[in-house]
């Protein structure tokens, strides 16, 4: 037992929780069996599993057993901790069918797959939620390339696609919003003033189409420049204040015509963000007033040269009067000017006509002059409670025209009328009317039935729709665009309306156009014939039931209905019934199940084959039809002698299951099983696994294992000798070297050369030894932890160090240090191997200063990069800087490995070992160690060790 731990703990070291989990484990119990008779390939890859900081989890043998780190363990929510050697498919039966396809691919074509944030419906605390992961599965194979497990990578992507999402439809409800507005908007960006977006409204007033957008202004609107336009936009851009400016002039080429046009517009800036004053873009709105500024100088014109034709034809009076009566007469509008009757108090009681056209005299039955002088409040008295006579007052003291539409309703008059009314002086007033009552009832109407449409589309249980189809320039239907769609067709289809109505139908569901379904819809547009069909659409996984008539030769409606639960529940017996056929033919192992057999006096005598499967029929080179019938002794007569028949009959009759081990050396099997006999209603179903094979192996892996064990021993006694015997001959080399030398009375140039190398390289050689036997001390990692004061070690360590510091004029300046959990003479040598690599690699002209420092920081305030999960762990910082001759920063990474030097063993000696095994003892106590440099200006060396 002790020898299967010390196993574990080599196999399985570290790895946080799930390390210790699964060496405390009893796996026994699974198909596995212990750890120490697992495949390699298996033992490397969870100890690779374990020393990771991505989320990975491994699917083992057939059963798919479930191993995983820490980093896993998050995602798997409530799953954990059950979820370590279970089957994968267990562990995951509510999206088994998402993931088996993928699963094939590796476990069965050998081949990884990556797949990008997958939607997947897992039930990880108790209720199922949509989530998304990025996947990466890859084959772990044996040594004859068969497939013996699947290793994976996984990253949970369901804030940032989510997040992603909500930006879009952020950015598409204002976008509806601006394209919707009633008045004339657009948005212009960049010092060209690229057009952004320009709503139908704007697109109107400026005469222009929606080719402009993506155009600079100038390039979409040239006569822009000549209006100063472009001036007012710099002045906005650079200075940051808004611009607004009524009744705004500006001539517009519309269809190819200058036309002028007049608006009150506002230019307000857009900074990049809430802290910036940089304008990126400008927010222009335009109200389009061109239509009153025309009436107000028409107007104005009229009463100027009625005014010039009183004074210059006084004589002619009557003559133009009759004139211009004539004229009004012949006006399709009603046309009337109003006198204000005032009583002592200058308050007006009354209004008397002055002129009335044909158009007015008609809607009260009387001649244009029978009229003229009446009491307006006589003939129309409605005028004096619907408003009008204090509209009237109101546009006599204001003087300001007023334009409005109203719903006017007397005894004989039920219509609507667009009105103007013009002051003329302080108690006149022009009105003109035209009868819009048609178009208003048009109006009426088409809104009524717009509200009927829109109850149609929000109350209805089942989705509605409108697409349109596109063409090609031949005049064939290549693909569709949802013109309209109510709410409850973004729950049937997930689809968001947004998305739904932007995007064309191929965009949305990428496989329809090559389906049945795109070509029927085809079909009923070209035929008008309707037609009806059920479909399973894969994004929202639902089954809908789908009717598609024609609206006219490019408009189709389709109206669906959610029937996944009637087709669920179809689908699942089906598959029911087809997935355990499936399960019991393609079983690896061998299943059958028994029909007892009784003689006259009711005694069970034997059974009857019922159903076998391949796998079993096999081992009597039958089919599982060629069995159905027979009895079990007349295939496996020595079944009845050596207990199998007795396991059976004890199911049979108590109920009971049964299960055994049993090695079948009969009937010309010489077979090992694991048989499981069941009793189901009245027959027994028997279970077995033929583990001759691993039977057969395990005895194998029995002899291999006391060959290690003799391989190991053999290993410990040559690292004996690496420690004691092979210093002795390199003592011997210097010695007998020395020997040497002192031999000669005088030695040449030459030979002290010679003699100077040899001194050289058995020095290295014996410095190579001592720090290959501190690595693979180093290397065992930490066997027991104590509280560990780092100021004491470091003392120690700059005693050792005395000498090598003197010489240098070395100066070491050290903060106060923590006290960690560790293992005391790792942490001596790793603050040895840094103070001595500041000393070896000083500069030559320049007296080494060391400072070593310590502060308590967060592991996200690193300057290096951690794992995610570190990020709000408590770290101490020590940092080792010096002002050496440091290094290019590319090399920071390799100055760790072992046997690395950035410079010759002539300019700076040494094994090459020392930083690795500072970052050997640094990974022992959990910890992280980066290193930082520019050449010629030292370097600092970044150590953190957990702090809780």
């Amino acid at each position: 037992m002790e020898d299967e731990i010390i196993a574990r703990e080599n196999y399985f070291h570290g790895g946080g929780t799930m390390g210790e989990m699964i060496r405390s484990k009893d796996w026994s119990s699974t198909s596995l069996g212990d750890p120490v008779t697992w495949p390699i390939n298996l033992r490397n890859s969870v100890s690779l599993l374990l020393n990771s900081q991505f989320a990975m989890f491994i699917w083992w043998g057939p059963d798919m057993i479930t191993f995983y780190n820490d980093a896993y363990m998050q995602m798997l929510g409530k799953k954990h901790p059950d979820s370590l050697g279970s089957k994968g498919f267990e562990v995951w039966e509510e999206i088994w069918p998402d993931l088996k396809p993928l699963v094939d691919k590796v476990m069965i074509d050998k081949e990884s797959v990556l797949l990008e944030d997958m939607l997947l419906y897992v039930k990880r605390y108790g209720y199922t939620e949509p989530t998304y992961f990025t996947y990466s599965y890859s084959p772990v194979l044996d040594e004859s390339g068969e497939v013996e497990g699947l290793f994976a990578v996984v990253t949970e992507t369901t804030q940032k696609v989510i997040g992603t999402r909500k930006i879009l439809e952020s950015e598409q409800n204002f976008r509806n919003l601006v394209t919707e507005a009633p008045i004339a908007i657009c948005i212009l960006t960049g010092e060209d003033y690229i057009v952004e977006m320009a709503n139908e409204v704007m697109l109107q007033f400026l005469g222009r189409t929606k080719d402009i957008i993506g155009q600079p202004l100038l390039a979409a609107l040239p006569e822009a420049d000549m209006q100063g336009l472009t001036k007012v936009l710099d002045h906005v851009r650079q200075t940051g204040e808004s611009f607004s400016k009524p009744v705004y002039p500006a001539e517009l080429l519309i269809d190819g015509v200058r036309e002028t046009r007049y608006f009150d517009l506002i230019f307000k800036p857009h900074y990049k963000n809430a802290d910036s004053s940089e304008v990126t873009s400008i927010f222009c709105v335009a109200h389009n007033v061109t239509e009153e500024v025309l009436i107000r100088r028409q107007l104005e014109e009229n009463e100027s040269d009625l005014q010039r034709r009183v004074e210059e034809r006084t004589a002619d009076l009557n003559q133009q009067r009759t004139f211009i009566e004539s004229i009004l007469d012949a006006s399709f509008n009603g046309i009337y000017s109003l006198k204000a009757v005032r009583n002592q108090e200058g308050i007006i009681t009354d209004f008397h006509y002055l002129f009335a056209n044909k158009n007015i005299a008609n809607l009260v039955n009387l001649q244009p002059q029978e009229m003229i002088g009446a009491s307006m409040l006589q003939l129309i008295p409605e005028n004096k409670n619907n408003g009008f006579f204090d509209l009237f007052c109101r546009v006599l003291q204001t003087g300001k025209p007023v334009q409005d539409v109203t719903h006017f309703v007397t005894q004989n008059i039920d219509n609507w009328y667009d009105y103007v009314i013009v002051p003329i002086d302080s108690d006149t007033v022009v009105v003109t009317t035209q009868d819009i009552t048609k178009n208003k009832l048009a109006s009426i109407q088409i809104e009524e039935q717009r509200n009927l449409l829109d109850n149609i589309m929000k109350h209805s249980p089942s989705g509605i729709s409108v697409t349109e189809v596109i063409r090609n320039k031949e005049g064939t239907v290549i693909d569709g665009r949802t013109l309209i769609a109510n709410e409850i067709s973004e729950k049937f289809t997930g689809i968001p309306l947004a998305k739904m109505l932007h995007n064309t139908v191929a965009q949305n569901d990428p496989g329809v156009i090559d389906s049945p379904l795109f070509q029927q819809a085809v079909h009923t547009l070209n035929t008008g014939v309707p037609f009806i069909m059920q479909y399973f659409l894969q994004g929202a996984g639902r089954w809908l039931e789908l009717s598609v008539a024609r609206m006219d030769k490019d408009r189709l409606i389709n109206v669906f209905t959610d029937v996944t639960a009637t087709k669920t529940a179809e689908l699942e017996i089906v598959n029911s019934i087809e997935r355990l056929a499936g399960v019991f033919n393609a079983a690896q192992s061998g299943m059958f199940t028994f029909a007892p057999e009784f003689n006259e006096e009711g005694e069970l005598i034997d059974f009857r084959f019922v159903i076998t499967n391949a796998n079993f029929a096999a081992y009597v080179n039958q089919t599982p039809e060629g069995l159905k019938g027979e009895l079990g002794s007349t295939w496996f007569p020595s079944y009845m002698e050596n207990g199998v028949f007795d396991m059976y009959k004890k199911t049979f009759l108590t109920g009971e299951t049964q299960r055994q081990n049993i090695h079948y050396n009969a009937d010309g099997l010489d077979v090992y099983l694991d048989l499981m006999s069941t009793k189901i209603m009245d027959e027994v179903l028997v279970t077995f696994t033929d583990y001759t094979e691993l039977k057969l192996t395990q005895t194998q892996l029995e002899q291999h294992i006391e060959e290690l064990k003799r391989s190991n021993a053999n290993l410990e006694e040559f690292a004996h000798a690496a420690s004691h015997d092979l210093k002795e001959p390199i003592r011997k080399v210097q010695v007998f070297s020395d020997r040497l030398k002192s031999s000669f009375n005088q030695l040449t140039e030459e030979q002290q050369n010679l003699f100077g190398r040899v001194d050289d390289a058995a020095q290295r050689m014996s410095l190579l030894i001592d720090d290959l036997l501190d690595y693979s001390h180093v290397s065992m990692g930490v066997e027991m932890l104590e509280e560990i004061d780092l100021n004491e070690k470091l003392e120690t360590v700059i005693s050792d160090l005395e000498i090598a510091i003197q010489d240098k004029d070395a100066s070491i300046k050290v903060d106060p240090l923590p006290t960690i959990k560790g293992h005391r003479r790792q942490l001596q040598q790793l603050f040895h191997n840094l103070i001595q690599n500041a000393l070896k690699y000083s500069k030559k002209d320049e007296a080494p200063h060391i400072s070593i420092t310590s502060e308590k920081i967060k592991g996200r305030e690193a300057s290096f990069t951690l794992p995610f999960e570190n990020n709000n762990h408590y770290y101490h910082l020590i940092q080792v800087k010096d002002n050496g001759i440091g290094f290019d920063q590319e090399y920071a990474e390799r100055i760790f490995q072992m046997f690395q030097r950035l410079h010759g063993k002539s300019e700076y000696n040494g094994s090459g070992v020392g930083l690795a095994i500072v970052r050997k003892v640094v990974q022992n106590h959990n910890g992280h160690i980066a290193a930082e440099s520019v050449q010629g200006q030292g370097a600092t060396f970044k150590i953190l060790f957990p702090a809780e």
